[in-house]
Protein backbone atom coordinates (compact mmCIF):
# COMPACT_ATOMS: atom_id res chain seq x y z
CA UNK A 1 0.00 0.00 0.00
CA UNK A 2 1.38 3.46 -0.94
CA UNK A 3 1.00 6.45 1.33
CA UNK A 4 1.08 10.02 0.18
CA UNK A 5 3.15 12.31 2.43
CA UNK A 6 3.08 16.07 2.81
CA UNK A 7 6.36 17.94 2.27
CA UNK A 8 7.07 20.58 4.92
CA UNK A 9 3.74 20.30 6.79
CA UNK A 10 2.28 23.61 7.77
CA UNK A 11 0.54 24.46 11.02
CA UNK A 12 -2.76 24.12 9.19
CA UNK A 13 -1.88 20.59 8.11
CA UNK A 14 -0.92 19.57 11.63
CA UNK A 15 -4.20 20.94 12.97
CA UNK A 16 -6.15 18.90 10.43
CA UNK A 17 -4.15 15.82 11.34
CA UNK A 18 -4.88 16.23 15.07
CA UNK A 19 -8.62 16.65 14.41
CA UNK A 20 -8.67 13.51 12.25
CA UNK A 21 -6.90 11.50 14.95
CA UNK A 22 -9.33 12.72 17.61
CA UNK A 23 -12.41 11.85 15.52
CA UNK A 24 -10.97 8.46 14.63
CA UNK A 25 -10.37 7.70 18.29
CA UNK A 26 -13.84 8.81 19.36
CA UNK A 27 -16.00 7.32 16.63
CA UNK A 28 -14.25 4.32 15.11
CA UNK A 29 -15.58 0.87 16.23
CA UNK A 30 -13.59 -0.67 19.05
CA UNK A 31 -13.64 -4.43 19.63
CA UNK A 32 -13.30 -4.13 23.38
CA UNK A 33 -14.28 -6.86 25.78
CA UNK A 34 -17.41 -6.40 27.84
CA UNK A 35 -16.50 -5.57 31.41
CA UNK A 36 -19.04 -7.01 33.83
CA UNK A 37 -18.18 -4.78 36.77
CA UNK A 38 -15.72 -2.60 38.58
CA UNK A 39 -13.09 -3.75 41.04
CA UNK A 40 -11.47 -7.09 40.28
CA UNK A 41 -10.48 -8.02 36.78
CA UNK A 42 -13.53 -9.59 35.08
CA UNK A 43 -13.73 -9.25 31.32
CA UNK A 44 -15.74 -11.32 28.85
CA UNK A 45 -14.47 -11.84 25.33
CA UNK A 46 -16.59 -12.05 22.21
CA UNK A 47 -18.72 -15.20 22.12
CA UNK A 48 -17.82 -17.57 19.31
CA UNK A 49 -20.98 -19.12 17.88
CA UNK A 50 -20.91 -22.20 15.65
CA UNK A 51 -24.25 -23.35 14.22
CA UNK A 52 -24.60 -26.95 13.03
CA UNK A 53 -28.13 -27.19 11.65
CA UNK A 54 -30.09 -29.37 12.36
CA UNK A 55 -28.10 -30.59 15.38
CA UNK A 56 -27.50 -27.52 17.48
CA UNK A 57 -25.37 -24.48 18.33
CA UNK A 58 -22.01 -24.30 20.11
CA UNK A 59 -21.26 -21.23 22.25
CA UNK A 60 -17.71 -20.55 23.45
CA UNK A 61 -16.46 -17.60 25.49
CA UNK A 62 -13.28 -16.68 27.37
CA UNK A 63 -13.57 -14.78 30.65
CA UNK A 64 -10.41 -13.06 31.88
CA UNK A 65 -10.56 -12.81 35.65
CA UNK A 66 -8.57 -12.84 38.86
CA UNK A 67 -11.64 -13.81 40.85
CA UNK A 68 -13.26 -17.19 41.44
CA UNK A 69 -16.60 -17.09 39.61
CA UNK A 70 -19.75 -19.03 39.04
CA UNK A 71 -20.54 -18.77 35.31
CA UNK A 72 -23.98 -19.51 33.81
CA UNK A 73 -25.31 -19.49 30.26
CA UNK A 74 -28.81 -18.15 29.54
CA UNK A 75 -30.73 -18.69 26.30
CA UNK A 76 -34.19 -18.08 24.86
CA UNK A 77 -35.76 -19.63 21.74
CA UNK A 78 -37.90 -17.19 19.78
CA UNK A 79 -40.59 -15.69 21.98
CA UNK A 80 -40.07 -18.35 24.64
CA UNK A 81 -38.87 -17.96 28.23
CA UNK A 82 -35.28 -17.70 29.42
CA UNK A 83 -33.53 -20.95 30.36
CA UNK A 84 -30.31 -21.17 32.39
CA UNK A 85 -27.67 -23.92 32.30
CA UNK A 86 -24.17 -24.62 33.61
CA UNK A 87 -21.68 -24.48 30.74
CA UNK A 88 -18.58 -26.62 30.61
CA UNK A 89 -15.99 -24.46 32.35
CA UNK A 90 -12.23 -24.95 32.09
CA UNK A 91 -10.06 -23.06 34.56
CA UNK A 92 -6.77 -21.81 33.13
CA UNK A 93 -3.92 -21.10 35.57
CA UNK A 94 -0.76 -19.14 34.82
CA UNK A 95 2.13 -19.42 37.30
CA UNK A 96 -0.25 -21.05 39.73
CA UNK A 97 -2.76 -18.19 39.63
CA UNK A 98 -6.20 -18.01 38.01
CA UNK A 99 -5.93 -16.26 34.64
CA UNK A 100 -9.16 -17.00 32.77
CA UNK A 101 -12.08 -19.37 32.26
CA UNK A 102 -12.88 -21.04 28.95
CA UNK A 103 -16.64 -21.71 28.88
CA UNK A 104 -18.42 -23.88 26.31
CA UNK A 105 -22.06 -24.86 25.95
CA UNK A 106 -23.68 -26.91 23.17
CA UNK A 107 -27.38 -26.17 22.76
CA UNK A 108 -29.22 -29.21 21.40
CA UNK A 109 -31.61 -27.99 18.68
CA UNK A 110 -32.95 -31.34 17.48
CA UNK A 111 -36.37 -30.93 15.83
CA UNK A 112 -36.15 -27.16 16.12
CA UNK A 113 -37.28 -25.22 13.01
CA UNK A 114 -34.96 -23.23 10.76
CA UNK A 115 -34.73 -19.44 11.04
CA UNK A 116 -35.58 -19.54 14.73
CA UNK A 117 -34.15 -16.55 16.64
CA UNK A 118 -31.95 -17.62 19.57
CA UNK A 119 -31.06 -15.04 22.22
CA UNK A 120 -28.30 -15.60 24.77
CA UNK A 121 -26.30 -13.95 27.56
CA UNK A 122 -23.66 -14.90 30.13
CA UNK A 123 -23.93 -14.51 33.89
CA UNK A 124 -20.92 -14.20 36.21
CA UNK A 125 -21.12 -14.24 39.99
CA UNK A 126 -18.33 -14.11 42.56
CA UNK A 127 -18.18 -17.31 44.59
CA UNK A 128 -17.69 -15.27 47.75
CA UNK A 129 -20.55 -12.89 46.93
CA UNK A 130 -20.62 -9.18 46.17
CA UNK A 131 -20.06 -9.34 42.42
CA UNK A 132 -22.92 -10.34 40.08
CA UNK A 133 -23.39 -9.16 36.48
CA UNK A 134 -24.91 -10.17 33.13
CA UNK A 135 -23.48 -9.59 29.69
CA UNK A 136 -25.51 -7.88 26.99
CA UNK A 137 -28.16 -9.97 25.25
CA UNK A 138 -27.17 -11.14 21.76
CA UNK A 139 -29.48 -12.75 19.16
CA UNK A 140 -28.62 -15.05 16.27
CA UNK A 141 -30.75 -16.84 13.66
CA UNK A 142 -30.56 -20.63 13.72
CA UNK A 143 -30.47 -20.99 9.96
CA UNK A 144 -30.54 -23.93 7.57
CA UNK A 145 -27.43 -23.11 5.53
CA UNK A 146 -28.47 -25.43 2.69
CA UNK A 147 -30.62 -22.63 1.29
CA UNK A 148 -30.17 -18.97 0.37
CA UNK A 149 -32.82 -17.52 2.66
CA UNK A 150 -34.49 -14.21 1.97
CA UNK A 151 -36.52 -12.20 4.46
CA UNK A 152 -38.80 -9.22 4.87
CA UNK A 153 -39.59 -7.56 8.18
CA UNK A 154 -42.13 -5.06 9.41
CA UNK A 155 -43.30 -4.13 12.88
CA UNK A 156 -43.76 -7.36 14.81
CA UNK A 157 -43.40 -9.63 11.77
CA UNK A 158 -40.68 -11.37 9.76
CA UNK A 159 -41.20 -13.55 6.66
CA UNK A 160 -38.55 -16.13 5.64
CA UNK A 161 -38.47 -17.96 2.28
CA UNK A 162 -36.08 -19.26 -0.36
CA UNK A 163 -36.17 -20.16 -4.05
CA UNK A 164 -39.32 -18.14 -4.67
CA UNK A 165 -39.34 -14.75 -6.43
CA UNK A 166 -39.16 -11.65 -4.26
CA UNK A 167 -42.75 -10.66 -5.05
CA UNK A 168 -43.76 -13.98 -3.44
CA UNK A 169 -42.32 -12.80 -0.13
CA UNK A 170 -43.96 -9.41 -0.54
CA UNK A 171 -47.33 -11.07 -1.15
CA UNK A 172 -46.96 -13.28 1.92
CA UNK A 173 -46.12 -10.16 3.93
CA UNK A 174 -49.31 -8.45 2.71
CA UNK A 175 -51.46 -11.45 3.66
CA UNK A 176 -49.79 -11.71 7.07
CA UNK A 177 -50.18 -8.00 7.83
CA UNK A 178 -53.87 -8.14 6.86
CA UNK A 179 -54.34 -11.20 9.07
CA UNK A 180 -52.67 -9.55 12.06
CA UNK A 181 -54.81 -6.44 11.65
CA UNK A 182 -58.02 -8.51 11.47
CA UNK A 183 -57.15 -10.89 14.28
CA UNK A 184 -56.05 -8.25 16.75
CA UNK A 185 -59.68 -7.04 16.57
CA UNK A 186 -61.17 -10.53 16.86
CA UNK A 187 -59.03 -11.50 19.85
CA UNK A 188 -59.06 -8.02 21.38
CA UNK A 189 -55.30 -7.87 21.92
CA UNK A 190 -51.89 -7.48 20.31
CA UNK A 191 -49.30 -10.22 20.50
CA UNK A 192 -46.51 -9.38 22.98
CA UNK A 193 -43.79 -10.68 20.66
CA UNK A 194 -42.84 -10.61 16.95
CA UNK A 195 -44.13 -13.33 14.63
CA UNK A 196 -41.79 -15.45 12.49
CA UNK A 197 -43.31 -17.06 9.36
CA UNK A 198 -41.08 -19.61 7.64
CA UNK A 199 -41.97 -20.98 4.18
CA UNK A 200 -40.44 -24.32 3.23
CA UNK A 201 -40.68 -25.80 -0.26
CA UNK A 202 -41.33 -29.52 0.23
CA UNK A 203 -42.06 -32.33 2.66
CA UNK A 204 -38.48 -33.53 2.09
CA UNK A 205 -37.12 -30.22 3.32
CA UNK A 206 -39.42 -30.38 6.34
CA UNK A 207 -38.38 -33.94 7.20
CA UNK A 208 -34.68 -33.09 6.90
CA UNK A 209 -34.76 -31.52 10.38
CA UNK A 210 -37.98 -32.84 11.90
CA UNK A 211 -38.48 -36.38 13.23
CA UNK A 212 -41.38 -35.67 15.59
CA UNK A 213 -44.07 -35.33 12.94
CA UNK A 214 -44.30 -37.72 9.97
CA UNK A 215 -45.72 -35.05 7.68
CA UNK A 216 -46.82 -31.43 7.63
CA UNK A 217 -50.34 -31.12 6.30
CA UNK A 218 -50.51 -27.36 5.97
CA UNK A 219 -49.12 -25.48 8.93
CA UNK A 220 -47.08 -26.27 12.04
CA UNK A 221 -47.18 -23.68 14.81
CA UNK A 222 -44.63 -23.36 17.59
CA UNK A 223 -46.81 -21.56 20.09
CA UNK A 224 -44.13 -20.79 22.64
CA UNK A 225 -41.63 -19.53 20.07
CA UNK A 226 -43.98 -17.30 18.07
CA UNK A 227 -43.10 -19.15 14.84
CA UNK A 228 -45.06 -20.98 12.17
CA UNK A 229 -43.86 -23.30 9.40
CA UNK A 230 -45.72 -23.65 6.08
CA UNK A 231 -44.98 -25.60 2.90
CA UNK A 232 -45.53 -23.95 -0.49
CA UNK A 233 -43.88 -25.68 -3.43
CA UNK A 234 -42.42 -23.27 -6.01
CA UNK A 235 -44.10 -25.26 -8.81
CA UNK A 236 -47.59 -24.66 -7.38
CA UNK A 237 -49.96 -23.08 -9.90
CA UNK A 238 -50.60 -19.39 -9.11
CA UNK A 239 -54.34 -19.75 -8.53
CA UNK A 240 -53.94 -22.72 -6.20
CA UNK A 241 -51.00 -21.03 -4.46
CA UNK A 242 -53.18 -18.00 -3.76
CA UNK A 243 -55.82 -20.23 -2.18
CA UNK A 244 -53.22 -21.97 -0.01
CA UNK A 245 -51.63 -18.73 1.16
CA UNK A 246 -55.01 -17.24 2.11
CA UNK A 247 -55.59 -20.40 4.15
CA UNK A 248 -52.36 -21.36 5.90
CA UNK A 249 -50.84 -17.93 6.64
CA UNK A 250 -53.89 -16.68 8.62
CA UNK A 251 -54.26 -20.13 10.24
CA UNK A 252 -50.74 -20.10 11.65
CA UNK A 253 -51.18 -16.57 12.98
CA UNK A 254 -54.56 -17.47 14.49
CA UNK A 255 -53.01 -20.32 16.49
CA UNK A 256 -50.47 -17.88 17.96
CA UNK A 257 -53.17 -15.38 18.89
CA UNK A 258 -55.39 -18.04 20.44
CA UNK A 259 -52.54 -19.38 22.55
CA UNK A 260 -51.88 -15.96 24.08
CA UNK A 261 -55.51 -14.79 24.24
CA UNK A 262 -56.59 -17.93 26.11
CA UNK A 263 -53.92 -17.58 28.79
CA UNK A 264 -51.66 -20.07 26.99
CA UNK A 265 -54.49 -22.64 27.16
CA UNK A 266 -53.82 -23.35 30.82
CA UNK A 267 -57.53 -23.96 31.46
CA UNK A 268 -58.04 -26.17 28.40
CA UNK A 269 -60.59 -24.24 26.31
CA UNK A 270 -62.70 -26.48 24.04
CA UNK A 271 -60.91 -27.56 20.89
CA UNK A 272 -63.80 -26.41 18.71
CA UNK A 273 -63.16 -22.84 19.89
CA UNK A 274 -59.59 -22.74 18.57
CA UNK A 275 -60.43 -24.72 15.42
CA UNK A 276 -63.41 -22.48 14.70
CA UNK A 277 -61.42 -19.27 15.04
CA UNK A 278 -58.69 -20.70 12.83
CA UNK A 279 -61.23 -21.34 10.05
CA UNK A 280 -63.01 -18.04 10.68
CA UNK A 281 -59.75 -16.11 10.22
CA UNK A 282 -58.91 -17.63 6.84
CA UNK A 283 -59.04 -15.10 4.02
CA UNK A 284 -61.19 -16.96 1.52
CA UNK A 285 -64.94 -17.66 1.22
CA UNK A 286 -66.50 -20.14 3.67
CA UNK A 287 -69.05 -21.78 1.39
CA UNK A 288 -67.43 -25.22 1.90
CA UNK A 289 -68.04 -25.09 5.66
CA UNK A 290 -71.68 -24.07 5.28
CA UNK A 291 -72.23 -26.74 2.61
CA UNK A 292 -70.79 -29.51 4.79
CA UNK A 293 -72.86 -28.48 7.80
CA UNK A 294 -76.00 -28.21 5.65
CA UNK A 295 -75.48 -31.73 4.27
CA UNK A 296 -74.76 -33.13 7.73
CA UNK A 297 -78.01 -31.67 9.07
CA UNK A 298 -79.99 -33.09 6.13
CA UNK A 299 -78.49 -36.53 6.72
CA UNK A 300 -78.80 -36.37 10.50
CA UNK A 301 -75.02 -36.58 10.86
CA UNK A 302 -74.21 -33.43 12.81
CA UNK A 303 -71.41 -34.09 15.32
CA UNK A 304 -72.34 -33.02 18.88
CA UNK A 305 -69.98 -30.23 19.95
CA UNK A 306 -69.42 -32.05 23.23
CA UNK A 307 -67.46 -34.61 21.19
CA UNK A 308 -65.26 -31.85 19.77
CA UNK A 309 -64.06 -30.38 23.06
CA UNK A 310 -60.84 -32.39 23.08
CA UNK A 311 -58.18 -32.84 20.40
CA UNK A 312 -59.48 -33.52 16.90
CA UNK A 313 -58.53 -36.85 15.37
CA UNK A 314 -56.73 -35.78 12.18
CA UNK A 315 -57.15 -39.29 10.74
CA UNK A 316 -60.91 -39.28 11.26
CA UNK A 317 -62.88 -39.05 8.00
CA UNK A 318 -65.15 -36.50 9.70
CA UNK A 319 -62.31 -34.08 10.47
CA UNK A 320 -63.50 -31.63 7.80
CA UNK A 321 -67.02 -31.61 9.21
CA UNK A 322 -65.57 -31.04 12.68
CA UNK A 323 -63.74 -27.93 11.45
CA UNK A 324 -66.81 -26.77 9.51
CA UNK A 325 -69.06 -27.02 12.55
CA UNK A 326 -66.47 -25.24 14.68
CA UNK A 327 -66.37 -22.38 12.18
CA UNK A 328 -70.15 -21.92 12.35
CA UNK A 329 -69.99 -21.80 16.16
CA UNK A 330 -67.80 -18.70 15.88
CA UNK A 331 -70.30 -17.21 13.42
CA UNK A 332 -73.00 -17.91 16.01
CA UNK A 333 -71.08 -16.38 18.93
CA UNK A 334 -70.21 -13.20 17.02
CA UNK A 335 -73.73 -12.78 15.60
CA UNK A 336 -75.33 -13.16 19.05
CA UNK A 337 -72.74 -11.75 21.47
CA UNK A 338 -70.49 -9.70 19.19
CA UNK A 339 -66.71 -9.56 19.19
CA UNK A 340 -66.95 -8.03 22.67
CA UNK A 341 -68.28 -11.37 23.90
CA UNK A 342 -65.15 -13.09 22.63
CA UNK A 343 -62.96 -10.41 24.23
CA UNK A 344 -64.63 -11.02 27.60
CA UNK A 345 -64.26 -14.77 27.17
CA UNK A 346 -60.53 -14.54 26.53
CA UNK A 347 -60.00 -12.01 29.30
CA UNK A 348 -61.46 -14.52 31.75
CA UNK A 349 -59.27 -17.30 30.39
CA UNK A 350 -56.23 -15.08 30.95
CA UNK A 351 -57.46 -14.59 34.53
CA UNK A 352 -57.27 -18.38 34.98
CA UNK A 353 -61.01 -19.03 34.94
CA UNK A 354 -62.25 -22.47 33.95
CA UNK A 355 -64.09 -22.85 30.65
CA UNK A 356 -67.51 -22.86 32.33
CA UNK A 357 -66.58 -19.80 34.42
CA UNK A 358 -65.24 -17.95 31.38
CA UNK A 359 -68.33 -18.80 29.28
CA UNK A 360 -70.67 -17.74 32.12
CA UNK A 361 -68.88 -14.41 32.43
CA UNK A 362 -68.96 -13.76 28.68
CA UNK A 363 -72.30 -15.26 27.60
CA UNK A 364 -74.25 -15.92 30.79
CA UNK A 365 -74.23 -19.64 29.97
CA UNK A 366 -71.83 -22.53 30.47
CA UNK A 367 -70.13 -24.44 27.65
CA UNK A 368 -72.84 -27.09 27.28
CA UNK A 369 -75.61 -24.47 27.13
CA UNK A 370 -73.79 -22.48 24.44
CA UNK A 371 -73.29 -25.68 22.45
CA UNK A 372 -77.02 -26.47 22.71
CA UNK A 373 -78.00 -22.95 21.64
CA UNK A 374 -75.71 -23.19 18.61
CA UNK A 375 -77.38 -26.43 17.48
CA UNK A 376 -80.79 -24.73 17.50
CA UNK A 377 -79.39 -21.64 15.73
CA UNK A 378 -77.54 -23.50 12.98
CA UNK A 379 -80.58 -25.53 11.91
CA UNK A 380 -82.53 -22.36 11.18
CA UNK A 381 -79.74 -20.30 9.64
CA UNK A 382 -80.48 -18.98 6.11
CA UNK A 383 -77.35 -20.64 4.73
CA UNK A 384 -78.82 -23.97 5.81
CA UNK A 385 -82.46 -23.36 4.87
CA UNK A 386 -83.52 -20.85 2.20
CA UNK A 387 -80.08 -20.58 0.56
CA UNK A 388 -79.12 -24.21 0.90
CA UNK A 389 -79.76 -25.10 -2.76
CA UNK A 390 -77.36 -22.38 -3.91
CA UNK A 391 -74.52 -23.51 -1.68
CA UNK A 392 -72.13 -26.05 -3.16
CA UNK A 393 -68.90 -27.39 -1.72
CA UNK A 394 -66.12 -25.07 -2.83
CA UNK A 395 -63.65 -26.49 -5.34
CA UNK A 396 -60.79 -24.19 -6.34
CA UNK A 397 -61.21 -23.14 -9.96
CA UNK A 398 -57.82 -24.58 -10.82
CA UNK A 399 -59.22 -28.03 -10.12
CA UNK A 400 -62.30 -27.36 -12.20
CA UNK A 401 -60.15 -26.27 -15.13
CA UNK A 402 -58.03 -29.40 -14.76
CA UNK A 403 -61.07 -31.68 -14.81
CA UNK A 404 -62.64 -29.90 -17.80
CA UNK A 405 -59.39 -29.95 -19.80
CA UNK A 406 -58.87 -33.63 -19.05
CA UNK A 407 -62.39 -34.39 -20.26
CA UNK A 408 -61.89 -32.41 -23.49
CA UNK A 409 -58.60 -34.18 -24.22
CA UNK A 410 -60.21 -37.56 -23.61
CA UNK A 411 -63.19 -36.67 -25.80
CA UNK A 412 -60.89 -35.49 -28.63
CA UNK A 413 -58.91 -38.72 -28.54
CA UNK A 414 -62.09 -40.79 -28.52
CA UNK A 415 -63.50 -38.91 -31.54
CA UNK A 416 -60.22 -39.32 -33.43
CA UNK A 417 -60.08 -43.06 -32.77
CA UNK A 418 -63.69 -43.50 -33.89
CA UNK A 419 -63.09 -41.45 -37.05
CA UNK A 420 -60.00 -43.33 -38.20
CA UNK A 421 -61.56 -46.67 -37.29
CA UNK A 422 -64.55 -45.98 -39.52
CA UNK A 423 -62.31 -44.77 -42.37
CA UNK A 424 -60.36 -48.00 -42.23
CA UNK A 425 -63.55 -50.06 -42.28
CA UNK A 426 -64.83 -48.07 -45.31
CA UNK A 427 -61.69 -48.69 -47.41
CA UNK A 428 -61.91 -51.56 -50.02
CA UNK A 429 -59.71 -54.60 -49.54
CA UNK A 430 -56.67 -54.63 -51.82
Amino acid sequence: MKFKTLNMPSTKHWAIFVVIVLFSTLFSPIKAKTVFGQGGKVEVGETKVQSSFPKGIRFNVTIDTEESLYVYFWYKLGAGTWQVVDPNRQTILVNGHLDYYNCVFFLDMSNMPPQLPVSYKWEAKNINGGYHKFSEVQTIIYSDSNYAWESLSSKGLTIWWHDHPKDFGEHVMTIAETSIQNQSKIFGMELPYPIQIVIENSQEEFLSWNTQFPSLGSVLTYYRFGLTIQIIEPETKPQWQEYLLSDIIPSGISHLYFFEASGRKQKSPPEWLEAGLTKYNELHPHEPEWAMVRDAIKQGGLIPLSELRNDFDEDDIQIYLAYAESYTVIEYIISVYGEEGLHTLFENYRNYKTSDEAFEAAFGKNVAEVEADWEVWIKTHPNVTSLSDKLQPYIPSILIVTVVCSFLVFATILVAITYFSRRKQAQPNS
